[in-house]
């Protein structure tokens, strides 16, 4: 009996290693394979993401150069008026916050009520615009008093900064052959989208 309880130690001993290496390698199996799974649904997600951003980019990109050269044919008397337009009910394609900053703009030393000189507009505005590209002496979208048929020749996503989507958006007047550079700037709005903001580089 004597000789046989150290062997029976021996034998337990190896029989317990055994079975906490069994324990670590499942437990390291288990954790490689949560690893896996949560992994995999990280990359759905993302994957996820970016196709919602991506089907969001397209469609701000269409509506954007439909709403560009509808608004500016339209202005110019190139295209009709429906009757709710020419009725006045025309829908906007800018945010009140932009058409304000826009109109304050066209409007700099006028004698109007309202008008501003040039260091109150920058005073109003400069924590909401870059006030150096807002186009001082020009109209919405293009600088020309009068325009020939208008086509967005280049409308490409260039970033998004605090929600809004910013294109690089070419406006060419194709009669009078003149392009007008602008960084726009598109905000969702209800089941569309609205111009926030028009950097115009030219």
């Amino acid at each position: 009996m004597k000789k046989l309880t150290p062997f029976l130690v021996t034998l337990f001993f190896i029989f317990s290693c055994n079975k906490v290496e069994k324990r670590t390698k499942n437990s390291v199996v288990q954790k490689s394979t949560n690893e896996n799974v949560l992994s995999k649904q990280d990359s759905v997600k993302t994957k996820t993401t970016t196709l919602k951003k991506d089907d969001e980019i397209a469609k701000a990109k269409k509506w954007l150069i439909y709403s560009i050269e509808n608004y500016l044919n339209k202005q110019n008397g190139l295209q009709e008026n429906t009757n709710e337009e020419a009725d006045g009910n025309t829908p906007t394609i800018f945010t009140k916050k932009y058409e304000e900053y826009k109109s304050d703009a066209i409007n700099i030393d006028l004698d109007t009520d309202g008008s501003l000189t040039l260091q109150q507009f920058q005073k109003k505005w400069e924590n909401d615009f870059d006030c150096q590209y807002v186009g001082y002496d020009s109209g919405f979208l293009v600088g020309a008093q009068d325009w020939g048929l208008i086509k967005v020749t280049k409308c490409d996503y260039k970033t998004t900064e605090k929600e809004q989507l910013i294109f690089s958006v070419i406006i060419s007047d194709t009669e009078n052959k003149f392009n007008y550079n602008r960084d726009i700037k598109v905000i969702p709005s209800g089941k569309s989208f609205l111009i926030s903001d028009v950097l115009e580089q030219n």
